[in-house]
């Protein structure tokens, strides 16, 4: 991305950095009014749970039982640039083996307004 003058070098570190220290990044529930957050770890525990008792296809059950829903997004923590004026963030939807979808954005503001100037790469299940 330095090639497409997207980050400088200056930046690259600056991520490192941030993703060096980012063990306790947790997505703030109002920063996405009308959706109901499940920490990620929630959701690990769950898995691991029903996996070891051989229940592993009643993932899915018990997400639309405790969540009303069977799949989920992801995003992952943010990174941005020195002057957080550019941002690197994956976001994933997850079905559990029937779909899914991710990409990875760099986003920048621009006159106050975040716009997409770039997708790093993207998958469809």
């Amino acid at each position: 991305m330095i090639q497409d003058q997207i980050l400088t070098a200056d930046d690259t570190v600056f991520i490192h950095q941030q993703i060096a220290t980012s063990s306790a990044y947790r997505l703030q529930a109002e920063m996405l009014p009308g959706y109901k957050l499940i920490p990620k770890d929630t959701l690990e525990s769950i898995a691991e749970r029903l996996t070891t008792k051989g229940k592993k296809s009643k993932l899915v059950d018990e997400l639309e039982q405790r969540y009303g829903t069977s799949m989920f997004g992801q995003i992952a923590m943010p990174l941005f640039s020195r002057d957080f004026q550019t941002v690197i963030v994956e976001i994933n939807q997850v079905c559990f083996g029937l779909c899914g979808r991710g990409e990875i954005f760099v986003v920048r503001r621009h006159k106050g307004k975040w716009q997409v100037v770039k997708t790093i790469s993207g998958f469809i299940a």
